[in-house]
This record gives structure tokens, sequence and C-alpha cells, in this order.
């Protein structure tokens, strides 16, 4: 798992999870300024609320086909995310566009 700010205003610009991945709590990764690319496992099943959020400069997000729950607000403020792997953005808590 990955606890609440653990990556709050790093400046890495991309962050590759291992296979073990289950869990991104709320607030996980948050301020990130320079993050562009972030890459999930097919473990990863919950992202928490605002678990990814205020990376202005992320692109890509790569997602599990395992994800069951994604909290509100998980893309706010990423005003670059462009389509993810399954040509879909974040939109609410349970819905792809």
């Amino acid at each position: 798992s990955i606890s609440s700010f653990a990556f709050e205003n790093g400046r890495m610009s991309e962050i590759i999870f291992p296979d073990s991945l289950q869990s991104i709590y709320s607030y996980a990764i948050q301020g990130c300024e320079y993050l562009r690319k972030l890459h999930f496992p097919e473990s990863l099943t919950y992202i928490g609320e605002s678990g990814i959020s205020g990376c202005p400069s992320l692109e890509s997000i790569i997602l599990s086909s395992n994800l069951t729950s994604i909290g509100r607000w998980v893309d706010l403020y990423c005003m670059n995310l462009k389509k993810n792997k399954k040509g879909a953005y974040f939109y609410d808590s349970k819905t792809f566009i």
C-alpha cells in the first residue's frame, strides 16, 4: 500500500509501482509539479479519494484492469491528463469517459 501523503510535493517525473501494490490511499500522490507518468501494476484494486491530485504536468496514467474502486476527485488539478491506456479519462468514482 501507498500511505496518505507518501509522495506529497515530490519532484519525480515518473513513478513505476511494484507488482505487489494493491492500494493507494487518499492524498498519496499530490502536489507533484513535475510528475508526468504513473504506471500501476495489475495488482492495484483501490485508489482513495484524491489519491492522485494537484499534479499539473501529469499526462499519462496506466491503470490496472483489476481496479475496483476509485475515490472522488482522483484527477483534481491534473490539467494535462490525457487519455489513459483504455482510452478513458477519470470522470467520477465509478466511471471513465
